[in-house]
Parts: structure tokens; sequence; C-alpha cells
């Protein structure tokens, strides 16, 4: 890893540094680029775009005139705001176009000036206003420049106090021509507009207003406004043209949002859009409202300076050049106002004063081609604009539009342009549009938000109505209808979906056609139901006639929102919905029936009666029955288990989320995963592992006192032992067919000591321990801390011996189990505690011989597990349970064998085994009762069982011991209790001291 991980770091380094060098690069190539081209842009901007100013006596001087007149004596706030706009400091131009993107608290002209990349894009913009003076010899502002080159007098200058010209006001020499705070007004707005795209419209409408209050102020007549505006188009479109000025100035635009993005990330603070109104002005305002009576001829797109273009390069970088020219054109400026005083026959490069570019940021006003958008996002695109966009203006035109790319279109005009195919992404219309063609969806979809007068044909798309067609709707193939409004006529052909309603504004939920709807064999009509206070579900009304040739119904549950968002219902929904009618359908005259109807669901069951309202014979309707199916839970139970489980089911509240995704659920396999991982049989098998357990504690406890007995020395000797036992236990449980098998281990340590009273005949002892015991099956675990405290003893009746234990054992228990399946998961986990109360009483008969000892006993062992009453931790599928006590009641008849050989004086090795038959008396049913958390309280409980103990079965016992000292012995045991279908294993390690 030392060695890999520098050259990887050297790598990204080295990336990093790459991307920071073409950055740069790029940088230093625009503004190489602008530095070179900037002295022939300033001699095509002087001699081809910017006319003289207005001569005397020509209609423009005279509006010029006019116009400074009327609104110099303006007052009020647009006053105040124009004697505010006389501050042209940078920051205050920055801050006039910054409250259109964020609130008073939000970035402002600090924070931008600390990201480089700001400073570098405006940096561009700097230089491409800037040009060499050939009258001064240096690098100057271009507005300086012209100004000196025409001094032309400022209003306050040449214009009289009642507003007239003075006598040779031309030979007054001034500033005027263009206007320096509208210059830089207009190319701030541009850097703004490189940036946020999206609000271009209204920061080079603010632009206008910005020009315009140098009018209000008597500082600048109204062509010395357009001059500037003009100016700034022509250098904004040239930098857009160039592809080396282009590409750096809108991947710098993207490094401002981002790394503001990133800062919002931290904080929002500075985040927030702006709130309350924000200043607008009128679109006339571009030409002073001043227009001759003369009818104005459209800009046509060949009279549209051929660069102008390039204006819309980043705000529609989904269309291409021609669109951008089309756009241009249909929303410049009357040809005949006061914003095309300059313009020149068969001159374009002299129309840029008519550019409207506010208007045309919010896009097309005239199709006068078909028209393909393929809206999506490309490398031109700052503001994601080809995922969504809007066009506000209205749109006409002989052109149809043909939307292809996957981004959102919304149209907010009133359109009357030729027609529209969808073949891709998304339509929205939300005003009243009369096309002059019909709509075609194709593999998109349409949102209509108010009224279309046009007709809609529908094929492999999506349809969504909140308002009216007043025209026919026809559906083909892979076609769905979402409405919730009127249409004429509708026609829902195969493969077809009709699904009315689901804009759940519309508290209705219902279609109107207003004369025929007609169903085709293989056509769909979709049925939500929702319940509130009210019920609401959806339908469809004719004012005529419905005619269904076949097709089917499908009933869902539908989510508030999104359309087609399936709900589980709830108690009172469930309630009101069962056994309930709904009338999907009513019309004047009703011809034919569907094919079917289909609930979705395996246990809802759903009909449709076709008849007369009773409450008006002339109105004929199709009725939906909607309630739960004779079918229940428990046929897809495949063992008792799991018809119990279904059963507790059943009983549960209609809001328990468990019942009503069961109701709800499509598929057998997700019942019978729910039926299967529902088990709480982790707790009984804990149980019964205690059960098991105790078997080898049992024989532990016996094999010490045989131990005790065999080693008295002497008669009357009375000695006392002590001891300590390792043992380990496993298990391991098969499947009964009903219930699932288990494992299970216990492991720990058992202590003890006894003594010999009486001559020996009799022996007394205590033990304790201490065991983790873990249990694994099904879809559960479980561990466990055991502690135990015993008492032991035998006693010598010559010639048989009784031996006997009594004992108490405290458990703490940890349960986990888990649920899943399809239609329904959760984890349940339990800490609850235990107790186990255990007897054990043994007869033997010792028979020693100098070849072998042999010893036939009988055993008899009760053992009682009872668990505390817990409640699960979980979601709807815990459970509860009070105290639960598992029995097992056995005798064990058998026969032992030991042999001793002396190794030493004082040592000895033995060999001993044991062979027992066990038989249980008392019932092998392992069962426990269980109830769902949250239930009804009246429900029966959740019987569920285990798997049965063994009514019979074999023991077996090996083991060793070494006489080690004369007080001290080691013994090493295993045994295994074998049973039809039951394997256990147990093993001890003991040492013992005599003294």
């Amino acid at each position: 890893m030392n060695r890999i991980t520098p050259a990887v770091s050297l790598s990204l380094f080295a990336l990093f540094n790459a991307q920071i060098t073409l950055a740069n690069s790029d940088y230093i190539d625009a503004s190489k680029s602008i530095i070179d081209q900037r002295n022939q842009r300033f001699d095509e901007l002087r001699n081809q775009v910017i006319p003289p100013y207005p001569t005397p006596q020509s209609q423009a001087a005279q509006w010029d005139k006019d116009v400074s007149q009327q609104v110099m004596q303006l007052t009020g706030k647009r006053k105040k705001s124009a004697e505010k706009d006389k501050k042209s400091t940078p920051e205050y131009i920055f801050n006039i176009y910054r409250e259109y993107v964020f609130n008073q608290k939000g970035f402002n002209y600090n924070d931008f000036k600390e990201i480089k990349a700001y400073n570098r894009l405006e940096h561009l913009f700097h230089l491409a206003t800037f040009a060499n003076d050939p009258i001064q010899n240096r690098i100057r502002s271009i507005d300086f420049i012209l100004k000196d080159y025409y001094l032309r007098g400022r209003p306050n200058q040449v214009l009289d106090h009642k507003g007239e010209y003075l006598p040779n006001y031309i030979g007054i020499t001034g500033s005027s021509y263009p206007s320096g705070h509208t210059w830089n007004g207009f190319k701030q707005a541009a850097i703004f507009a490189t940036i946020y795209p999206e609000k271009g419209t209204q920061f080079f409408d603010r632009a206008i207003g910005y020009g315009e209050s140098r009018v209000i102020v008597g500082a600048h007549f109204p062509t010395d406004t357009i001059t500037s505006r003009a100016a700034n188009y022509y250098l904004l479109a040239h930098l857009l043209k160039e592809d080396k000025t282009a590409n750096a100035m809108i991947n710098l635009a993207k490094e401002v949002r981002q790394d503001l993005q990133n800062q919002c990330t931290i904080s929002n603070k500075k985040c927030k859009p702006p709130v309350g109104s924000l200043p607008s002005f009128n679109e006339n305002l571009g030409y002073y409202a001043k227009q001759s009576e003369q009818p104005s001829p459209a800009l046509q797109v060949d009279q549209v300076p051929a660069d102008a273009a390039y204006l819309l390069r980043s705000r529609f970088a989904y269309l291409n050049k021609s669109q951008w020219q089309q756009i241009i054109a249909g929303t410049a400026y009357p040809t005949n106002s006061l914003a095309g005083w300059g313009v020149k026959q068969n001159q374009p490069e002299s129309h840029w004063g008519l550019i409207n570019l506010p208007k045309a940021y919010k896009g097309p006003t005239h199709l006068a081609e078909d028209w393909v958008v393929n809206q999506r996002v490309t490398q031109d695109d700052v503001a994601n604009i080809g995922i969504a966009d809007t066009w506000s203006n209205n749109i006409e035109g002989k052109g149809r539009l043909i939307k292809q790319g996957e981004g959102t279109l919304t149209l907010t005009g009133t359109n009357r342009f030729a027609g529209l195919d969808i073949q891709q992404g998304r339509v929205i219309l939300t005003q009243e549009n009369h096309l002059t063609g019909p709509i075609n969806i194709n593999g998109g979809e349409l949102n209509v938000k108010h009224i279309l007068h046009v007709p809609v044909d529908v094929t492999n798309g999506t349809l969504q109505l909140s308002h009216s067609i007043r025209n026919t709707v026809t559906l083909n193939q892979g076609a769905r209808f979402i409405a919730s409004g009127s249409v004429d006529d509708l026609v829902v052909n195969s493969g077809a979906i009709l699904t009315p309603g689901d804009n759940t504004k519309d508290p209705t939920r219902r279609i109107t056609v207003n004369n025929t709807a007609t169903f085709q064999p293989g056509s769909e009509f979709h049925v939500d139901l929702q319940t509130t206070d009210t019920q609401e579900f959806d339908a469809l009304q004719s004012s005529d006639t419905v005619v269904i040739n076949g097709g089917k119904v499908k009933v869902f549950f539908a989510e508030k929102s999104p359309p087609f968002n399936e709900r589980i219902p709830n108690e009172d929904e469930i309630q009101n919905r069962f056994r309930t009618e709904y009338t999907i359908i009513s019309a004047k005259k009703i011809q034919g029936k569907f094919d079917g109807v289909e609930p979705n669901y395996l246990f809802i069951g759903t009909t449709l009666d076709y008849g007369e309202d009773p409450r008006s014979p002339t109105t004929k309707l199709v009725t939906l029955n909607v309630g739960r199916s004779d079918l229940a839970f428990d046929t897809f139970a495949k063992t008792p288990n799991q018809t119990a489980v279904a059963h507790a089911l059943e009983n549960l509240s209609l809001s328990n989320t468990l019942y009503e995704r069961l109701v709800l659920s499509k598929t057998t396999v997700g019942v019978n995963d729910l039926l299967r991982t529902l088990s709480p049989q982790i707790h009984i098998d804990t149980l019964a592992s205690q059960l098991n357990n105790h078997r080898q504690y049992h024989g532990a406890l016996l094999q010490q006192t045989r131990i005790s007995e065999n080693i008295v020395k002497e008669r009357g000797d009375n000695r006392s032992n002590m001891w300590v036992n390792i043992p380990y236990h496993w298990d391991r449980t098969q499947s009964d067919g009903n219930a699932s098998g288990f494992t299970n281990s216990n492991y720990g340590v058992f202590l003890g000591a006894d003594k010999h009273f009486f001559n020996d005949d009799f022996i007394f002892g205590i033990s304790s321990g201490f065991t983790k015991n873990s249990v694994s099956g099904g879809v559960g675990h479980s561990h466990s801390n055991n502690y135990y405290l015993a008492a032991y003893g035998s006693l010598r009746l010559a010639p048989i011996t009784l031996r006997a234990g009594l004992g108490h054992t405290w458990h703490t228990i940890k349960t986990e189990r888990t649920v899943t399946s399809s239609i329904y998961s959760d984890h349940n986990t339990a800490d609850y505690k235990g107790k186990t109360n255990h007897l054990f009483m043994e007869a033997a008969y010792p028979w020693k011989s100098s070849i072998i000892n042999a010893e036939p006993f009988v055993n008899f062992a009760f053992t009682n597990a009872e668990s505390h009453g817990f409640r699960e931790n979980g979601e709807k599928a815990s459970l509860v349970t009070g105290r639960q006590s598992l029995d097992a009641t056995t005798t064990t008849l058998g026969l032992r064998l030991d042999n001793q050989w002396e190794v030493g004086n004082t040592s000895s090795i033995d060999v001993h085994g044991e062979l027992g038959w066990q038989h249980q008396y008392d019932k092998r049913e392992r069962e426990m009762a269980f109830r769902f958390t949250h239930r009804n309280l009246l429900a029966p409980p959740l019987n569920y069982y285990g798997v049965n103990a063994p009514r019979d079965g074999m023991a077996i016992k090996l083991g060793s011991s070494l006489q080690l000292t004369d007080n001290t012995k080691l013994s090493m045991d295993y045994s295994q209790f074998t049973a039809k279908g039951y394997l256990e294993n147990n093993l001890d390690a003991k040492l013992l001291v005599s003294f």
C-alpha cells in the first residue's frame, strides 16, 4: 500500500493540475483573442453599427426631445429610483442585478469578487469593451472614445427650461453620446446573464430601466441609451460567436455557479432567493414608446445582423443558430420605432438597436417552419435548461413544434402555431391554446393545464389533463391518459390506459366526455380509490353515450400524490371501501360491457354491475363493488404453525400494517414468505434448549457423587471434596415438518463441594455454575447467560445406593428475529428473564469384581423451564406474551461399567462407560402462546409449536479418570444422546481435590 499511495496521489495531483492548467490556458487564449480583435470590433462598431446621433429636424431628434420633456417631469417612486441610479460605482451596478438572484442577505459584491472565476469572467468583458483610441493613441473604454468622437451635448446643455432645443444647439459640445452609465449597466447585465441565463430577461430589462433613469435625470437622450445597448449587444454577440471566447466564458460561468453552490452546501444563509416585488419595466421602454403611425413591417430573418443569433447561444443551448436567428427576428422592436432610428436599407449591421433581448430570452414568437427542438443538456448549457425550460412568449406561425430530447418544455403563452409533435420529454401548456393543427404524442408527455382547441392523438406516450380539451382525444397502443377535466370525444384503443382523476387538486376526480366515449378491446380503465372525509374515486361521466366494446377495469388504491403511487388504506378507508359501491361510469346511454375487472390483489375482490340510476332512470351506470374476497390467509399456509399465524393475522385490526400489506399483496410468494418468517419459534427453542442443557448438568452432578463414593480410603474417613467442571454442550434438532430445526450450544463452568457423613454412608454437596447459551434456527437467534445453584447427595443403603439432586437456574435472555418478505419486513428484539427448576433421583446397584465393576441403575428427572413475560421491540410484527413454561419428565434405565488400573504408588487410571434408554412421560409438544403487540384486545392468541420432544432416546457415555495424587483426580467424559430427529453431544473436563 505504501508503494501504491504515492503513485495514486501523484496521478491525482497531475490530473488536478492538468485541469487547472487547461482552464488557465483557455482563459489566457480567450484574453489574447479578445485583445487581437478588439480594434477591429471597434472599427466595425463605429462605422457599421452605431450611427451618428440624430440630426436636427429629424424624427429621431424630435422623439429625443419629446421623451426627455416627458420623463424629466416624472415624480414619485420612479423619480427617486432614477436619482438613485445616478450612482455608477461597480458595486452599485452589481447590486441592481444581484437582487434578482438572492435576497438582501445573500451573496454580495465582495463575495463574488472573492471568486476567481468571476473576476476572470468580468475581466474578459472588460477587455472586450476597450480598444485603441485613434485620436489619443491609447487604450480606452469604447464608450469614452465614442463620446469624444461625437461630442454631443447633454439634454441639460441643449434644452431650454421649456424642454425645447436651444438655437444652434448642434454646436454645443458635451459627452452625451453614447451613455456611459447605460454602457456599464449593460456590460454588467451581460455578465450576470452569462452566469444566470435563465434570468437574462430580468437582467437586460433592468439594464434598459437603468438607461431610462439617465433620461429622467436629464443626463442623456433616449438615443444615447439605445446606442449603448446596441453596442453592448454587438460586443456580446461576437464574444459568444468565437468558440475560444465563448467556451472560456461559459466554463467560467459554470465555475462561479459551482463555487456558490458549494458554499450553499455548507450554509444556505446566503442562498435564499429574493422575496417581494422587483423592478420591472414595460416592453415598449426599449424604444421609449415612440413609433410612427405608418404600418411597421416585421423584421425579417435576413435583416437581422448575421452574428446577432449568438446572443442566445447559452440561453437556448439546445437550439441551433437558425432558430436563434428566428427568435431575434420575431422578438425585435418595431422597425418604425425610435429603436430603429439608425437603420439603413439593406445593411443588417445597422439593425442592432432593434434587438429586444429581454423578450428574445423568453423564447420564440413565430414558427415560420417546422421546429425540431432537441432539448438536452449540452456543453453550452450553464443552467440545465436542457432539463427544464420555459417559453413565455405567445407563439404563432405555420410551422409545427417537434419536441425531442428528454427535457421538460413549458409554454406559458397563448399559442396559435400549426401543431405539436411530442416524441421525447415533456411539454406543459399553461394557457389557452388555439393551435391550427393537431397534437401527436408518440413517446413523450403532454400536460394540459388550460383550454386546448385541437385534437390529440397519443401513442406510446402520456397525456395529462387538468382543464379541458375541446376536441377529440384518441389513445392508442402504449398511451396513458391521466384525466381530470373534460374532452369532447374520447377513444380508448387496444393497449391504451385511461386513468381519470389523478390530478388530486380536482376534488371531483372525474373526466367528463361531452359527447361519446369509446372503449375498444384491449383497452384499460384504471380506477383509483381514495377516501378521506368523503369518498373520492375515479370516474367517467358522459353527457351522451359510452360505447364499451371490451377492455378491462383495473382497481388501485392510490396515494394522494404523485399519480400511480399505491397507498395502504387506513382502518376507516378500508371499512368505508369494503362492501361499498362506486359509480365509475355514468351516461345517458351505455352500450356493451367490459371483458372483466382486475383487483390486482389476492384478498380484495371486485365486480361490475350495469344498470340504471335509481334516482334518474334516464341515466345509465357502471358500478364497481369492492370488498374482501373469500380467499382466506390460511389458504397459503403450508404447516399448522403457518395456519396459526394466518388466523392471528385475520384477527388483527384493519389498520394494522401487517393486515394492510397482506390485503394488498399481489403475489403468493410474498404471502408464503410472510407466513413463514413471522415465526416466533426462537422463543420456544430458547426455552427448550434449557431443558436439553440441564441433562448435562444432571449427569455432571451424578458423576460427581459416584466419584466421591469411590474415593473413600477407609470407612469412617468422612472426607471432603472440591471440584470444578468445564462443560461444553452442542445439539441439533431437525425440523418435524411443522416447526423448523435449530441448533443449540452451551459452555461455561460448574463448581462444587461435597462432604461425607455417617461413616461415608451419606454424601451431601452444593454446586453452582455459569454458562453462555446460543440458539439459532429459522429466522431467529438467541443468547442467554445462565446462573446455576444446586444441592446433591447420595445415601448408601447396602446393597442399594440412592442419589438425588435439586437445583434452580436463572436466565437472562436476548432474542432477535427477522421478518423478511416482499410484503413486509421487520426486525424484532427482546430482552427478558427466565428460570429453570430441576429435580433428579437415581437408584443404583453397584457390583464390583476383580475384572470389572458394573452398576445397573434407574433414573428419574423432572425439569421445568419458564420464561417471564416480554414485549418485543420492533414494528407491527412485534409480539407480546406472558409467563410461559415447558416441562420434561423422564426416566432412564441403564448400565454403567468401569475398571481401574494402578500406575504408581499414588496414581491410577480408570475407564468408564454408560449406556441408557431414556423415556419421556409427559406431553411431547412444546407450545407457547403469543399475541401481536398491535392487535385487537379480544383477539385469540397465536399458539405456536416448536419441534416435539423425542419420546425415547439412547444415551451413551465414555470417559476416563486419572488419579494424579492421593488427593487429586482429573477426568474427561464424552456423552451423546440420540433420538429421532435429535442429536446431543457433551464434553466434560473435571478436576477434583479431596481433603
